[in-house]
């Protein structure tokens, strides 16, 4: 199978403002050039893709995928060239957005279903296959009703990606460090832009509060991806979230919950 040219473009040349936006995400274009990223790291993104694909090892063939916080739509732009049957992608309307994600699916003519809005209270008009959940769970006020929602947004048998900060605090508890700009946490909680929904830090959680959501919420949680991405940064992990048909029993984390406390 030949791979998709927005894959080769993978350690090409990075160019500034590409679009005369700035990038969170260094994104491969068909020039030969990736978007410069704002974070400190160019493949960053690549890293992170790796993982996914880790995570979904039956691929994105014919498969509906939702991206949530969406940002310029690098992952939205993989899931379509992976073969991803329809992609929707949701954030807010923050710099670059819609614009970045807009130019890309241009640039490479894949459509991506582009939507402005706090997924949390849009009108979905129907249920996907995947949903990536990557950098989002942290921003969150209302952790427990949003994984409601994402339980409610999957079709049977679909999976949330999930990518987090992690907790410093190693507990046997299953806990959520709240973050502080006055006390000691593993991240900040950013005070000033405590009005700017998805900006700001809440609740971060240990491997055991992950598994307890994914209990929770009728879930059943893969053990977290190692992956060159989670080795260069510890305190970020995937996890994988396979809803439950309604008449399976709720999983039971605590075998593998107990091998995680003992093991650190």
């Amino acid at each position: 199978m030949t791979t998709p040219a927005f894959f080769q473009g993978r350690g090409s040349p990075v160019v500034e403002r590409p679009g005369d936006e700035f990038w969170w995400h260094s994104t491969p274009l068909p020039t030969g050039v990736r978007t410069k990223s704002k974070q400190e790291s160019q493949e960053n993104q690549f890293l992170m893709w790796d993982a996914i694909c880790g995570a979904t090892p039956d691929g994105f063939g014919a498969k509906s995928v939702l991206d949530i916080g969406a940002a310029d739509g690098f992952f939205a732009i993989a899931a379509a060239a992976a073969g991803a049957s329809r992609v929707d992608a949701i954030d807010l309307a923050y710099i670059g957005w819609p614009h970045n994600l807009k130019f890309l699916s241009q640039q490479w003519n894949i459509p991506i279903h582009i939507m402005t809005g706090d997924f949390r209270s849009y009108n979905f008009e129907r249920r996907y296959d995947v949903i990536f959940f990557l950098g989002v769970l942290y921003h969150l006020e209302d952790v427990f009703g949003v994984f409601r929602i994402l339980h409610n947004l999957l079709n049977c048998r679909g999976s949330v990606i999930i990518e987090t900060q992690v907790s410093q605090n190693d507990s046997e508890f299953p806990m959520f460090e709240m973050a502080s700009d006055l006390f000691p946490s593993t991240v900040g909680q950013g005070i000033e832009a405590i009005d700017n929904v998805g900006v700001s830090n809440y609740l971060v959680p240990n491997k055991l509060a992950i598994y307890q959501l994914a209990h929770m919420y009728r879930f059943k949680c893969h053990e977290k991806i190692r992956c060159s991405y989670t080795d260069n940064f510890p305190l970020r992990h995937f996890y994988v979230f396979d809803k439950l048909p309604d008449d399976a029993a709720r999983w039971d984390p605590r075998e593998i919950a107990g091998a995680q406390v003992a093991g650190g």
